[in-house]
């Protein structure tokens, strides 16, 4: 009996055990709720009072969701991209700088040699006057503009006085060509020289040597003129030119027996002319 007593107050008191930690556990679990709505009540006032704060000193609204933008319009459309360029200005128009000159037909410096045939005229004298010949020259070109040239020439044929005569000339002409890059040449000659003449027979209106029905006769004179010159090729060239002349008689008889009297007595040894050569030059 004793035994069942003491079994009975064995499980009396476990139940009293089980009871109080049921009870235990009830309260902690209700102060946890009480805790916690507390705490969260607590944070929510403290986060109200910042936001206050935030609102009287920077004067913005603060919300605790922001509030996404609305969505665009359903028929938006984007304009049209605009790409402004600075104006640059046109470059300037390009000319094409000329083309070469041709290159002359004359070389640089170069010498030739002059082949010519002589026409003398001196007027009406006696009779009809002319003579005629030919002769050869040698001409050098230090640049395409200017050229020196000695010429040697024989003529003979009837004199201002009727008389038979021929003559050797020698002179020296300077050259100046005007236009030397062109084919046709256009020059200006100017220069001095000597000759000498075998004169026979002719007119009693003037004196001849001693007496003889003849003389010779040494001249000095300048001529000037002009002519045109056809450069055919570097190497050939044809020439013609017309040449005053104006002389006088130098040799040692010129004052005792003079060339020319007139029927008054009146007497002079100075004469002049014209003179036409045509010809060809070979350059080299």
């Amino acid at each position: 009996m004793e035994r069942i007593l003491d079994l009975a107050k064995t499980e009396h008191v476990s139940k009293g055990m089980i009871a109080s930690t049921a009870i235990q556990a009830l309260f902690l679990v209700a102060m946890a709720i009480v805790a916690d709505w507390g705490l969260a009540r607590w944070t929510h006032q403290i986060q109200s009072e910042i936001l206050s704060q935030l609102r009287s000193d920077y004067e913005i609204d603060i919300t605790k969701d922001e509030t996404p933008p609305p969505p665009p319009p359903a028929d938006y459309t984007a304009p049209p991209a605009v790409v402004v360029r600075p104006e640059i200005p046109p470059p300037p128009p390009y000319d094409l700088p000329p083309p070469p000159p041709p290159e002359p037909i004359s070389r640089a410096h170069e010498w030739g040699l002059n082949l010519h045939l002589d026409g003398a005229a001196f007027g009406h004298g006696a009779g009809h006057a002319g003579m005629g010949g030919a002769g050869a020259g040698l001409r050098f070109k230090p640049n395409r503009r200017f050229g020196i040239e000695t010429d040697v020439d024989i003529t003979g044929g009837t004199d201002y006085q009727g008389a038979s005569r021929t003559e050797t000339a020698f002179t020296i002409n300077g050259l100046l060509f005007l236009n030397p890059r062109s084919r046709a040449q256009f020059y200006i000659l100017a220069g001095f020289g000597w000759s000498g003449a075998n004169v026979s027979g002719g007119s009693t209106n003037g004196s001849y040597g001693s007496g003889s029905g003849g003389g010779q006769y040494t001249y000095f004179g300048g001529q000037l003129g002009g002519g045109l010159e056809l450069r055919l090729c570097r190497a050939l060239a044809l020439n013609a030119d017309v040449r005053g002349f104006i002389r006088t008689r130098v040799d040692s008889a010129a004052q005792s027996q003079p060339e020319f009297v007139d029927a008054y007595g009146r007497s002079t040894n100075t004469s002049g002319g014209a003179l036409f050569t045509g010809g060809m030059t070979i350059y080299f």
